[in-house]
This record gives structure tokens, C-alpha cells and sequence, in this order.
């Protein structure tokens, strides 16, 4: 039910444009509880399609920390990182960190 009550509301932020920050970090926190990676990922469409850049960097921390590389989805991780405009301790760790929990140590000089 949870997933469902998510997905309705990303589906109502399409219906109605940009959101502010604490709306935006309301439903990362939302897609980060229910796990759900899809959601997450069409959350972040809509940040990019309204050219929303968060001006602390802890949604996208939060996106890419605890639902991109949780659900071992680096690629995503990596791309949201290097689209960044604020990166702090936090986000260089939790990045370096996803690279070496997935054994690929000897990628981490791309970063």
C-alpha cells in the first residue's frame, strides 16, 4: 500500500510542476522508507526536468546514499554524484563507499 500511496504522489507532482525543497525532500525520504528505487528514479526526472538543484546536498544524499547504492544501482548513484552542484564529506564517502562494498575498488580512480 505504501509503494502505491507513493507512486500516487509523484504521479501528482507531474500533475503539478515544480515542488519546493521540503516537498522534494518529504518524498525522497518517502522513496528511501519504501525502498522503492523506480519512485526514487522518477522523483529525480522531475527535479532534472524542472531543473531543480537542491541548494544543501542532503537530498541528494539521501537519494543516492540510501536507495541508489542500496539497491546496488551505481550507475544511478555515480550519475546523480556527478550532477551535483553542492558535494560535501558525505556524498564523496557514501559514493566511495558503494564502489567498495561492490568490489570494484580499482573503478575508484574514475571518481
Amino acid at each position: 500500500m505504501a509503494k502505491q500511496n507513493l507512486r500516487q504522489a509523484i504521479d501528482f507532482l507531474y500533475s503539478c510542476g515544480l515542488a519546493t525543497s521540503d516537498s522534494y525532500m518529504c518524498h525522497v525520504l518517502f522513496c528511501v522508507r519504501a525502498n522503492d528505487f523506480v519512485q526514487a528514479k522518477r522523483l529525480q526526472s522531475h527535479m532534472q526536468l524542472h531543473l531543480f538543484q537542491p541548494k544543501v546536498s542532503f537530498i541528494h544524499n539521501h537519494q543516492h546514499l540510501h536507495l541508489f547504492t542500496k539497491c546496488g544501482k551505481l550507475s544511478y548513484a555515480r550519475d546523480l554524484f556527478d550532477n551535483m552542484t553542492h558535494r560535501d564529506i558525505y556524498s564523496w564517502n557514501s559514493l566511495l563507499s558503494a564502489y567498495a562494498k561492490l568490489g570494484l575498488v580499482e573503478d575508484l580512480c574514475t571518481v
